[in-house]
Formats: C-alpha cells, sequence, structure tokens
C-alpha cells in the first residue's frame, strides 16, 4: 500500500511567518538607519580630522604654508560651493585663496556621503597651516558636521592656534540657544 504525502506550509503558517517578519523588520529597521547615520558622520570626521593633521604635517615637512580650501573640482578654491562638496590641499606659500602657478595640489577630497553637512564660521573659505605647525588664524576655530536636516550637530573639529585639532560629540539636544553655540560651549571630547 502505497501513501500520497504532500508536503509543504499551510497558509496560515505562511502569514504567521510572515507576520512573524514584518514584526522583526519593524524594529531592526530605525536601529539600523541610526547605525548608518553615525558611520556617515564617523567617516566624515575621520576624512577632516586626517586632511588637518595630513596638512598639519605637510606644512613642518616642506617647511612652506600649506592650505586647505573648498574644492568641488579638485583643481582650484572656490567660495561658491560649501565644504561638503570636497576640499583640496596645497602648498600656498603667498597664503592666497587660489591654486596659483607653482603651487602644488598635493591631496584632493571629493564630496562627503549624501546628507552630510559640514559647517564653519571660522574658516569660511580655507585654513592655512604655517611651517611650524600653526595655523595663521591665531585663535583658532570650530567645522560642525550635521547629518540630513538635523539642526544640532553630530560633531564638532575644533582646531586650536597651535594647530592641533580635537574632535568632541556635542550635547545639545535640549538647549535653548543656537545649535553651534551650544556645541562649542557643550562639547564632549571623544
Amino acid at each position: 500500500m502505497t501513501i500520497n504525502r504532500h508536503t509543504g506550509v499551510t497558509l496560515i503558517e505562511l502569514l504567521v511567518t510572515l507576520s512573524i517578519a514584518v514584526i522583526l523588520m519593524a524594529i531592526a529597521v530605525p536601529g539600523f538607519q541610526d547605525f548608518f547615520r553615525r558611520n556617515r558622520i564617523d567617516s566624515s570626521v575621520s576624512e577632516l580630522m586626517g586632511a588637518l593633521n595630513y596638512a598639519r604635517s605637510e606644512a613642518i615637512r616642506r617647511g612652506v604654508r600649506v592650505s586647505i580650501c573648498r574644492s568641488g573640482t579638485g583643481t582650484n578654491c572656490t567660495t561658491t560651493q560649501p565644504w561638503q562638496a570636497g576640499w583640496i590641499v596645497f602648498t600656498n606659500p603667498n597664503d592666497d585663496n587660489n591654486v596659483d602657478a607653482g603651487e602644488e595640489i598635493i591631496r584632493v577630497y571629493h564630496a562627503l556621503p549624501a546628507g552630510v553637512t559640514l559647517n564653519t564660521n571660522d574658516f569660511t573659505n580655507r585654513i592655512t597651516y604655517q611651517p611650524d605647525g600653526r595655523i595663521t588664524n591665531s585663535v583658532g576655530g570650530s567645522f560642525f558636521l550635521h547629518y540630513g536636516g538635523e539642526t544640532t550637530p553630530a560633531r564638532q573639529i575644533k582646531v586650536i592656534g597651535t594647530g592641533r585639532a580635537r574632535v568632541c560629540v556635542c550635547d545639545c539636544e535640549n538647549a535653548s540657544e543656537d545649535a553651534e553655540t551650544c556645541c562649542e560651549r557643550r562639547c564632549r571630547d571623544l
């Protein structure tokens, strides 16, 4: 006697499995979005910190002023594109905002990941390191990195007059003052 067995799942079993999968996805997806947002900010911070440290070390090594300026093309400085469009590191003995004849573009940095905004009030067009490693703006300044439409900066990079840069986290979620002022005052080192 032969018994025919049919294997498979019933409609009820399939619906229960799909329901559980949907619930798990609803829980996991927001966490992944936050993970990707933090990853984009962290990689952008690392890239800018690398550029600042590299420009400083090149100024010392070469014995000449080295600047970082905004550049969307990678061939010259611009005042019309934001910092997140990219920047270049170049020798700048005359300390102007242009790559002139005889000045070498040392390194090109391309645009930051989509959604990352990079602002500064102190280094509007460029930051220049002197041959001793100090910056030409002796009081220093800050860069602020935001993600998407968030008004509160996620990270701040402070550059002091000696040329040293450091990263800190902004703790300004419930502050009454504007975000960048708050970040200046409530910056926690990483």
